[in-house]
């Protein structure tokens, strides 16, 4: 007899409001890669299921538990660890939650009692060894729980590559590509390629890129390359285990921001392009008298909007809808407004001044005349992604490459920086040092001298 899936459960016994958040939670686990293990144990008689990642145990899920009839559906964290509890970048309301359900030791056996924690810079008592339980959680949770995972997660990861590393910890190099790695053709040349793949057969160094792009698009610029490690996409906003897609890290938007960015767009007479997740996809959604929806091209008068499209024709993120709530729908991470004059950009700028709900660049785009700005999550950075892939490595060092203003962050983050000859002057001061120009392969060629002794 075929075992029930999770899916199926929550059709069958849990109703309305109860269900819809259940099967919203259920998909997000699958789409980071969960599997979900019926428990034939302690719990045979109950419905519980173990959520696990690669053998490691992230939560639990329990549905109509016969012993606790007022709870229709329960979730626990597995135990975290306090050095995944600092709370950092995280929103008062987010944390406001967790306090909410911090799990209360009950003497069940299953910890061995309770211990006194620090969660998220409050002080609790007795805290359970499952650190979270959410009983009947409503959607106001979701935001929390998946956070929950994320960093229960990262704990299992960072701890199996401890493990695996042993003593010799290697060195993370992270590129960019736009300007840094790829051509002025927006490609690897067949050297850097060559370079790379010989880079990463070697046992003391891994190899990455951080790019503003999607990962479909880094992919279909850096074809001819396997990079075996996660990857940087989006400026920082994820950390994607490159071959298989599954997001490894990410950060979004809270609704209260989305609103607050909406009517920024709004009193600026803006009209960006708004990226999410939605069904476990990535969606770029704008309004269809931004784009046409036939096409994806935009109406006259924006050439630089008509660019973007125009190379990106087939695009399976575009996504064209009628109405402003629909172009907000989903879970909304990043905002992109092309437009050929800055002023509209750089009165936006001023606005936002110094507001910690976001993180704001507006650049030229580096083979064309159109200006890109970019409304990102404050700890969606290269930096900080750099940071946690190179945690997640065990690596003792971090040396970066770049060319533009969007990667001094990073080379603020990294041991050794080197900025290429066409980059940024800004970038070039705060360099380690400048190397030849994506033209002339400079990252490849800086590698094969330092890393293959060329």
């Amino acid at each position: 007899m075929t075992e029930k899936s999770i899916e199926k459960i929550i059709a069958d016994e849990l109703r309305g409001d109860d269900r819809q958040t259940a099967e919203q939670f259920a998909a997000f686990l699958r789409e980071e890669g969960m599997e979900f293990v019926r428990d034939r144990g302690y719990w045979r008689d109950k419905i519980y299921f173990l959520v696990q990642y690669r053998g490691d145990c992230i939560c639990f899920i329990a549905v109509k538990d016969p012993e606790e009839p007022e709870n229709r559906w329960t979730v626990w964290s597995d135990n975290l660890k306090e050095e995944y509890l600092s709370g950092e970048g995280m929103d008062e309301g987010m944390k406001r939650t967790a306090w909410g359900h911090v799990d209360e030791c009950r003497r069940c056996g299953s910890c061995g009692g309770g211990k006194s924690r620090m969660v998220f810079g409050r002080a609790f008592d007795a805290v359970c060894g499952c650190t979270f339980r959410f009983d009947n959680p409503g959607a106001e949770d979701l935001s929390f729980l998946k956070e929950m995972v994320k960093l229960r997660k990262r704990q299992g990861l960072e701890q199996a590559a401890r493990q695996k590393g042993g003593g010799n910890m290697p060195t993370l190099y992270v590129s960019d590509l736009d300007g840094t790695l790829l051509n002025r053709e927006d490609r690897l040349s067949p050297y850097t390629i060559r370079v790379l793949q010989e880079v990463q057969q070697r046992e003391d160094v891994y190899f990455s890129y951080a790019t503003a792009r999607s990962h479909v698009t880094a992919a279909q610029v850096t074809r001819g390359l396997t990079v075996a490690l996660p990857v940087i996409v989006y400026n920082g906003a994820f950390i994607i285990e490159n071959g298989t897609g599954r997001v490894l890290d990410s950060c979004g938007f809270s609704g209260e921001e989305v609103a607050a960015a909406r009517a920024l767009f709004a009193a600026y007479g803006l009209s960006p392009l708004v990226y999410s997740r939605q069904e476990g996809k990535d969606r770029v959604s704008f309004l269809s008298q931004t784009g046409n929806s036939q096409t994806g091209s935009p109406q006259p008068g924006n050439m630089g909007l008509a660019r973007y499209f125009a190379a990106r024709e087939g695009d399976p993120r575009f996504c064209p809808v009628e109405t402003e709530e629909a172009l907000y729908a989903g879970d909304v991470f990043y905002f992109t407004c092309i437009m050929d004059q800055r002023e509209a950009g750089d009165a936006l700028l001023q606005a936002l001044g110094d507001d910690p709900r976001f993180r704001c660049t507006l650049q030229q785009e580096l083979y064309t005349p159109e200006y890109f700005l970019e409304l990102m999550p404050p700890q969606a950075t290269k930096a900080n992604a750099a940071r946690r892939l190179k945690e997640l490595l065990g690596c003792e060092r971090v040396v970066a490459f770049g060319d533009a203003i969007n990667d001094l962050p990073l080379f603020a983050a990294a041991d050794e920086c080197y900025a290429v000859e066409n980059a940024v002057e800004a970038l070039k001061a705060a360099a380690t040092g400048v190397i030849p120009s994506n033209a002339q392969d400079g990252v490849a060629r800086w590698l094969a001298e330092h890393v293959l002794g060329e």
